[in-house]
């Protein structure tokens, strides 16, 4: 999916993530993890990317992978085990996707800035897919 980089978009993108999930027949409970970790990093591009944002899902057993990009420099997070906040609130919402997430990669290229997050679900529906 891609769609503008901006504060209103965020919600498309959190419909457009819930209504996929729902068809692949993920769990509640999994699909609001994902819903959260879909808002934080598309609200992160949103406010600091480019013009554009894509988003793209992929559901392979039980991984559900999330790729959100945008033509930014990458956002700044808390240092691991850190008991200070940064200045403002930068960097909060990547702590909370890090918390969810089993694994959050960040790549920079030409093309933009990505972080990839990979979530373990229970089981799906007959409708899972990718």
């Amino acid at each position: 999916m891609f769609v503008a980089a901006e504060k209103n978009m965020v919600r498309e993108v959190r419909h457009f993530t819930s209504s996929l999930l729902a068809f692949w027949g993920v769990a509640a409970c999994d699909r609001e993890s994902a819903l959260l970790v879909v808002g934080e990093l598309g609200a992160n591009a949103a406010q600091y990317g480019g013009t554009e944002l894509a988003v793209r899902l992929s559901l392979e057993g039980g991984l559900l992978r999330i790729d959100v990009r945008d033509g930014a420099a990458p956002p700044c997070a808390r240092p691991a085990g850190s008991t200070t906040r940064p200045a403002g609130e930068c960097g909060r919402g990547l702590a909370i996707v890090e918390h969810l997430a089993d694994r959050v990669r960040t790549t920079t290229s030409d093309e933009g800035h990505t972080v990839r997050v990979d979530l373990r679900i229970a089981p799906t529906a007959p409708h899972g897919g990718s």
